[in-house]
């Protein structure tokens, strides 16, 4: 059986660090890390691009800053890391979403600009929005539930 590879690398895997939803900050807007990861090698000569964008009206994308290769872990082939900047504005007049734009060869100079994995992350400032149930697991609605009674807390 021949096989014959005509993909590129596909990102399967994103995480943001704060995690979503992520509260932001008109005065002191917040970095976020984005971990990727990905179902094959990136040609190492060549310089793989990740943008993102918010869905507010007017947004345009912006790459990810200082995007490296990091040590992969079990399930990816590689597995990247960068930053961005939230703009000051970002979630103020209504929740938004963040999603990305990717764009990569490999080895066998095949192109990709698939992403795969799941890339609705809401950003929001003033109170934690709520959520649509059918949008999240019944653990993240524990988890958001959780963290809504912990900022409502007086301690």
């Amino acid at each position: 059986e021949l096989l014959i590879d005509s993909l590129g690398p596909k990102v399967i895997y994103i995480s943001l660090d704060p995690p979503e939803p992520i509260k932001n900050d008109e005065n002191s807007p917040v970095t976020v890390e984005v971990t990727i990861g990905l179902d094959e090698e990136v040609d190492p000569s060549s310089t793989p691009e990740l943008q993102w964008v918010l869905s507010g009206q007017g947004r345009t994308a912006q790459s990810v800053q200082g995007l490296t290769k990091t040590t992969p872990t079990s399930g990816f082939a590689e597995v990247y890391e960068g930053t961005f900047t939230l703009p000051a504005d970002g979630g103020l007049a209504e929740i938004e979403t963040i999603s990305f734009t990717w764009s990569a060869q490999d080895a066998l100079q095949n192109q990709s600009n698939v992403i795969t994995a799941s890339q609705d992350f809401q950003v929001y400032q003033g109170e934690l929005p709520v959520i649509p149930k059918n949008r999240i697991s019944n653990v993240r609605q524990a988890e958001i539930a959780m963290r809504r009674a912990m900022q409502s807390a007086v301690f």
